[in-house]
């Protein structure tokens, strides 16, 4: 029988405190309540009439509904911050893109008086005792504004807790057919034909017992021992831990925060509910409803060579919308459209080694021959390439560069070839920091060159290996990619936002692979994250975890954001500075 892993969580119980009720501090949470109700079985959703459409539109088109909005947020800005905080924060955009609101100059809204602060808190209060809403987790579906993926949501108004669930159904195959008797290998994922390859070439190398133990070293690697092998257990465990930890409130610091006059106290932290089983298991998914399901193949835990990608099932704008219906016999009029398509929103299809390692995206390596620091045609080009990826997009600074020159210890023996393999470590930084910054490629060039390359340095290696003799570019620090993290992105509705396509010396756009855009352009997410005031959202190199790194930013909480406006039946909501 498969295994079915339920979401398993610690949290305190709520306290009692010498405050005055109407405070209601964040240390008084009533998260074990919560919990109790997720463990709750829920063959069914509570959704909100009219709001379960496959496009939510995030937006307020009535002007009524826009100027409440625009009146309630700049009176929460005046309470907090004052009235100069207020104008300088809503005066009109001067880099071209939109604000969510304008403000009149002569626009003045007083701070609340004691009587209408009064009123307030009492108003919080009936809101607090709505309880769950709009019904215990996992709540209402939402599908993502932007079309893309979807999950369900709840809100619980008295311990703040804005709780996002995905039920994933999991199936495992093996990363590799293999074919004993010819001592060869298959890969059964496009992805993982240069891996298989290079397997056939090893094994075709050897021979008799060596071979037979190396065809048991590759079983594996690269095969699960059957339907109750542990390790799928495990890596459901580990990818549900995975994303709780990194996604949540908890863990980037972003909480929401109501923006309506005296309410400033009302938070909503988001929390995670993965829930993870085998497809086909009676309940999978939790309650029998799958938010996505998941084709894991199995790859060594160091080898992230089968890369990731989502899919999307549900609103995807890279899918044609179906025709229009015919009409009916006799003249009638139309058939009505068929009911939106219910979820799985989206498929991950991932390899093992994908949950255990952490590519490195953000350095950029440029070879040199031995006792050299001159750029070979290829280093050029790949340099050509960086600088077409890395510009930063209009009215931003571009991203931090640090440049460590590399040389290997041949020569270490006397102290002149000491010497000279620290000269060459620094030289070949400091070629590449040269061509970075006087390199044009057409009217291109590496936007604000001179004040992002903060570091150029060397450094002898205590190898004498050719592969030392290099030097590293390295975007933000070098951080790495929680891969399948980036991926839960996609699984909640957004938008890639690393470069992919780029203009050559002729202005001819190219596409260098994958699903980004061009420098500065704006992704998927940006209407949605001007609209809820967060930052903006386009392709640039960076340490996003939409882009190259794992940094989860405001603007990567816009469909919770929509979640919560949409689960509380109120627009009122911001992100707590």
């Amino acid at each position: 029988m498969g295994s079915q892993i339920k979401s398993r969580q610690t949290h305190r119980k709520e306290g009692k405190s010498n405050r005055s009720k109407t405070e209601y501090p964040l240390n008084q949470q009533s998260d074990a309540h919560d919990q109790r109700l997720i463990q709750t079985p829920n063959p069914g959703f509570i959704s909100i009439p009219g709001q379960n459409s496959p496009f939510i539109s995030p937006f307020l088109t009535h002007p009524e509904s826009q100027r409440n909005l625009r009146r309630s947020m700049i009176q929460a800005m005046q309470i907090t911050g004052g009235n100069q905080a207020a104008q300088r924060l809503f005066l009109p955009s001067t880099n071209g893109l939109p604000l969510a609101i304008e403000m009149q100059p002569s626009t003045v809204i007083q701070p609340l008086t004691a009587a209408e602060r009064r009123q307030a808190q009492r108003e919080m209060r009936e809101f607090r005792r709505r309880g769950w809403m709009p019904g215990p987790e996992p709540g209402a579906l939402v599908r993502s504004g932007t079309g893309m993926g979807g999950f369900s949501a709840a809100y619980n108004p008295r311990s703040m807790n804005l709780w996002i669930t995905l039920n994933i159904a999991f199936t495992f195959e093996n990363g590799m057919d293999v074919n004993e008797a010819a001592g060869t290998v298959t890969a059964r994922d496009a992805s993982l034909r240069p891996s298989a390859d290079a397997l056939n070439t090893m094994l075709g190398a050897l021979a008799g017992a060596a071979k037979r133990r190396a065809i048991r070293r590759v079983k594996r690697g690269w095969q699960w021992s059957g339907a109750n092998d542990r390790r799928t257990t495990r890596f459901m465990q580990d990818y549900r831990s995975n994303i709780q930890n990194v996604w949540g409130s908890s863990a980037t610091g972003i909480v929401f925060q109501s923006s309506r006059p005296g309410w400033e106290r009302q938070l909503a932290r988001v929390k995670l509910n993965i829930n993870t089983s085998r497809d086909g298991v009676a309940g999978a998914g939790g309650g029998g409803l799958i938010h996505c399901r998941a084709r894991i193949l199995k790859t060594p835990e160091n080898d992230p060579s089968m890369g990731s990608s989502v899919g999307y099932l549900v609103g995807n704008p890279r899918i044609p919308a179906p025709p229009a219906p015919a009409a009916g016999a006799g003249g009638a009029a139309p058939a009505a459209p068929p009911a939106p398509a219910a979820p799985p929103f989206t498929t991950l299809t991932t390899g093992v080694g994908d949950l255990y390692t952490r590519p490195q995206k953000t350095i950029t390596e440029i070879t040199f021959n031995q006792n050299d620091a001159t750029l070979t045609a290829d280093m050029r080009g790949l340099l050509n390439v960086f600088i077409l990826r890395n510009r930063a997009p209009a009215g931003r600074p571009g991203t931090r560069i640090d440049i460590i020159g590399k040389a290997s210890s041949v020569g270490n023996a006397t102290p002149a070839g000491r010497r000279r393999n620290q000269w060459l470590a620094r030289q070949r930084a400091r070629v590449v920091a040269n061509y970075l910054k006087n390199t044009a490629i057409g009217a291109q060039t590496l936007t604000h060159a001179a004040t992002r390359i903060r570091t150029v340095t060397g450094t002898v290696a205590e190898s004498r290996a050719q592969e030392f003799c290099r030097t590293e570019i390295i975007i933000e620090r070098g951080r790495r990619q929680n891969v399948l993290a980036h991926e839960f992105g996609h699984m909640i509705g957004l938008d890639d936002e690393y470069v992919s396509k780029v203009r050559n010396a002729a202005n001819v756009l190219v596409n260098l692979g994958g699903t980004g855009g061009e420098v500065g352009q704006a992704t998927r997410n940006n209407a949605m994250a001007r609209h809820y005031g967060m930052p903006a959202s386009v392709y640039e190199q960076n340490d996003n975890i939409m882009s190259l790194g794992s940094t989860i930013r405001p603007q990567h909480y816009i469909t919770f954001m929509q979640a919560l406006r949409q689960v509380t039946g109120s627009e009122q909501w911001q992100v707590k500075a």
